[in-house]
């Protein structure tokens, strides 16, 4: 009877220990993205570019930094720190070494619960300044936790393609201007 229950003390810390050592598969889904991930804008536009976070068992907060081509893109104003990060939510700043980066977004929650799910940590607001691609990465040094522990979620990379004005929207709006010369001339007469 008592090697019984010795038995079954040994097997039950065994699942207890796997179970504590084994992540669960929500923590290995977690991961940081861009929305939209991939962008096509046009020289001039102004658009915008959340960070999301995705599939989170838990998160509390963290400091991310993010690289974009510079020489294409021009972030207009610091991130936009979504409202649910309430503990000193820190917009960060451009590195003064390399214009293509962005480092010390930092986000905590305090009065609020930790993130469960899916949610927005913050908001780039980018104008696109001249034609060619940018992709745009969550740096690999930044860091997110739980209320417990550091996590180390996927970070999945971004996009964005800056086009020419159409040549036809060029033709259509120099047509009009024509128009409305040789109205004016008519007018006139």
């Amino acid at each position: 009877m008592v090697n019984k229950m010795i038995n079954i003390i040994k097997h039950m810390s065994l699942v207890i220990i796997l179970l504590g050592i084994i992540p669960s598969s929500k923590v290995w889904a977690a991961s940081i993205s861009f929305s939209p991930q991939n962008s096509i804008v046009s020289v001039g536009d102004s658009f915008s570019v959340d960070i999301i976070a995705n599939d989170f068992a838990e998160l509390a907060g963290g400091v991310l930094g993010f690289r974009f081509d510079s020489s294409l893109l021009s972030l207009d104003i610091p991130p936009g720190i979504d409202p649910f990060w309430d503990f000193f939510p820190d917009p960060g700043s451009q590195d003064l070494l390399d214009t293509n980066i962005w480092r010390g977004v930092g986000f905590d929650v305090f009065a609020n619960a930790p993130l469960t799910g899916s949610g927005t940590i913050a908001s780039l607001n980018f104008t696109a300044l001249s034609i060619g691609a940018s992709q745009l990465e969550i740096l690999p040094d930044s860091m997110f936790f739980s209320s417990i522990a550091e996590l180390n979620p996927e970070l999945t990379m971004g996009s964005v393609q800056v086009v020419p004005v159409p040549p036809a929207l060029i033709l259509f709006v120099t047509g009009l201007i024509g128009l409305t010369q040789i109205m004016r001339v008519n007018h006139k007469q």
